[in-house]
C-alpha cells in the first residue's frame, strides 16, 4: 500500500469545498481547520503546506496533528512480522 498524504490533504480541502456548496449545510464561512490522527496527522500536516496553492479561496486557520506517521516503510515492515499480528492487528500486538 502506498502511502500518499497529497492525496488526503486534497481530499481535507475538497470536503470543505463540498461542505460550503451544499444545500442547508449552514456552511457560510470559507474557513477551516484540519485535524488527523495517525496518517491522518501526516495529512493534516501535508494541508498545512498545500492548502493555499491548492484552494485560494478558503483560508486555513488552525492545523493540529496527533502522531503524525513517519517512517513508515521501517512501521509497515515491522507491523506484520509477528504470527500474533496476523491475527490480532497491528494496534494490539505491536
Amino acid at each position: 500500500m502506498e502511502l500518499r498524504p497529497d492525496v488526503f490533504s486534497r481530499l481535507y480541502v475538497n470536503i470543505v469545498r463540498a461542505g460550503a456548496g451544499f444545500p442547508g449545510s449552514g456552511v457560510t464561512k470559507k474557513v477551516f481547520g484540519v485535524y488527523g490522527q495517525s496518517q491522518g496527522g501526516q495529512a493534516s500536516l501535508f494541508t498545512g503546506d498545500l492548502a493555499k496553492a491548492y484552494a485560494p479561496e478558503l483560508t486555513l486557520t488552525a492545523i493540529t496533528a496527533s502522531d503524525p506517521a513517519a517512517q513508515m516503510r521501517s512501521l509497515l515492515l515491522q507491523q506484520w512480522n509477528k504470527t500474533i499480528s496476523w491475527v490480532l492487528g497491528p494496534e494490539v500486538a505491536t
